[in-house]
């Protein structure tokens, strides 16, 4: 269960990489968002720009640089900039709560953050100093002559931790270089553009950003962070995307809303969560033209360790696909919990090794000592605490997790983090958080013992709003007089899940009298429609679209059939 890689790009660097496409192909565009459109001289000539300048501001080797920027291709140039200055650049995207941003700043501890004077003005007070765009007009556009290593750290890019604290997991240049550089399962090459959908402080991004860059072919970058259909389907159509990386949860809302979206696509690569066979059978029915990967990966290994090339499936496939093998320069093993391998057709830890796996987590010593095990760059092995199941062709199946961390709609967190955002809410004695598949829509609940004068959900979904990105805000709350424990007196988790599903499934179905519903013809359209994309009834002109666990994947549907039956467009903030 492993691959070797080729060794052209050994002993290189990122943005080393970069310079030899830039220097190949300079008047060739490279970058597309919005009115923007780089070439390739253009990106690197800034790139070098913010290289000189924070050089020049006395960045270290190795140091941190905080990157707090609209979706743009300034961006893009800001990380090679940091790369080849030396640095590591953090990502601090726009579409978390400040508190948190905050809290990865002081973590990560960087002198020296780039941005603009109009975004996130709030966190510019965490660094020494704001570098500007402006700032960075005054130095030169050569590449700078800085010493580098391919087993230099990257970038840190922060993921959901347990104890209420986003953890920083740092990543090296080789790992980039492992994940893109002629991967069995991945198109790349000059005429090969890819479409970047994904946030830049989620890891996908790593795949789309240099998948495209290092292979001197177009990124073409969505405006929005949550873009919508019109937006995606313009970009593939008029950029001449080829491959895309994607969400499986995002994937399913797109093409529900518009099923020849993906038309002109070759490759559409998806994961984040469990992938079925029955969205794929219909997508491979829609787009026969069009190949899929089922990818999986954490973070701490650099985005992607394994990949399934997904065959035609028959009218009989159901339920999920494999997550297939290791990629080339990964290693994987499944063992119990004696760290024995286990035999074929059973369960047990996934176990990845091989070019690309973190440093560990930054400033946490403890925790990586246990979820990094061996010593030593060759030795260095992840423990994914993910259960997998070997089946007889050697393709990995996913099972489940061994511990509390989920994966929702893409997005990796630990529920003890949404735990330990609750807690600070008045009134509050405990909760526990859970997953719930209600309607074949995945939502995430919580059961709270709360004081009887403070059981207002919008006001504790308020509290967790302002701790916690989106997606771990809880859209199922659910009172409670005690939370169930096991008889080793721990908390029982599956009971919990149960409780909440019942719940839920009384809230939903029960009667609503005699009254009429809705005053008028368009709320009642709007009802059906909503009740449609939420698989849930919608008996009321004020039942909301949160309340009813709707987020944003599904607002992606919910506005298309709007504008599909009312000839109206509204956007998906709006929701």
């Amino acid at each position: 269960m492993e691959h070797d890689r080729d060794s052209a790009w050994d002993h290189c660097c990122i943005h080393e990489a970069f310079e030899r496409v830039a220097s190949r192909s300079p008047d060739r565009e490279a970058v597309v968002c919005g009115d923007s459109r780089w070439t390739y001289r253009q990106v690197n000539e800034r790139a070098n720009r913010v290289a000189h300048a924070l050089i020049g501001a006395g960045l270290g080797h190795e140091d941190p640089v905080a990157i707090s920027l609209p979706r743009s291709a300034q961006q893009v140039a800001a990380m090679l900039g940091v790369l080849k200055a030396g640095g590591a650049y953090v990502p601090i995207v726009d579409n978390q709560p400040v508190a948190r941003l905050r809290a990865m700043l002081r973590d990560a501890r960087p002198r020296f953050m780039l941005g603009s004077s109009s975004h996130l003005p709030e966190l510019h007070n965490e660094v020494e100093r704001v570098i500007t765009h402006d700032d960075c007009e005054l130095f030169p556009a050569v590449n700078p002559d800085k010493p580098c290593s391919n087993r230099q750290l990257a970038y840190i890019m922060y993921t959901s931790g347990s104890t209420g604290e986003p953890k920083g997991v740092m990543i090296e240049h080789d790992g980039v270089l492992r994940l893109v550089h002629e991967q069995w399962f991945m198109p790349t090459g000059p005429d090969t553009n890819y479409l970047c959908v994904s946030s830049f402080g989620f890891d996908a991004s790593t795949i789309e950003v240099y998948a495209a860059l290092l292979h001197g072919a177009k990124l073409a970058i969505t405006t929005q962070r949550v873009p919508e259909p019109v937006e995606v389907n313009r970009l593939i159509r008029q950029e001449n995307i080829r491959a895309v990386w994607i969400a499986f949860g995002f994937f399913g809302s797109l093409f529900e809303a518009d099923p020849g979206i993906f038309e002109p696509i070759d490759v559409v690569m998806t994961g984040g969560e469990p992938v079925t066979a029955e969205l794929i059978r219909a997508a491979q029915r829609r787009l026969p033209g069009t190949r899929f990967v089922n990818s999986y990966g954490p973070t701490e290994c650099t985005s992607l360790s394994t990949a399934y090339i997904i065959p035609r499936l028959d009218e009989q496939a159901s339920g999920m696909l494999p997550i297939g093998r290791a990629l080339r320069g990964m290693h994987t093993r499944v063992v119990d919990p004696s760290g024995n391998d286990v035999a074929v057709g059973e369960a047990g830890e996934l176990l990845i090794s091989g070019i690309g796996i973190a440093r560990g987590y930054l400033h946490a010593p403890e925790l990586t000592a246990e979820r990094f095990i061996g010593t030593g760059e060759s030795a260095r092995t992840y423990r994914s605490g993910d259960l997998v199941r070997v089946q007889p062709d050697g393709e990995l199946m996913f099972m489940g997790r061994i511990d509390s961390q989920v994966k929702l709609r893409g997005n990796r967190f630990e529920l003890g983090e949404v735990e330990h955002a609750a807690l600070g809410y008045s009134g509050l004695r405990s909760c526990a958080a859970c997953l719930i598949n209600a309607a074949s829509n995945p939502q995430l609940a919580l059961k709270a013992v709360v004081d009887e004068a403070h059981r207002d959900e919008d006001a504790l979904r308020a509290h967790l709003a302002q701790r916690l990105p989106e997606y771990m805000v809880p859209t199922i709350v659910s009172w409670a007089e005690a939370i169930p424990l096991t008889r080793n007196g721990k908390l029982d988790r599956n009971a919990v899940r149960e409780a909440i599903e019942q719940t839920h499934r009384n809230t939903v179905s029960a009667p609503t009298g005699g009254e009429p519903l809705f005053s008028t013809e368009t709320e009642t359209r709007v009802a059906a429609l909503m009740s449609a994309v939420l698989g849930c009834p919608v008996r009321h002109a004020d039942d909301r679209f949160l309340d009813l666990g709707g987020h944003s994947l599904r607002a992606v549907v919910l506005c298309s059939r709007i504008r599909d039956q009312f000839s109206v467009r509204i956007p998906i903030s709006s929701i």
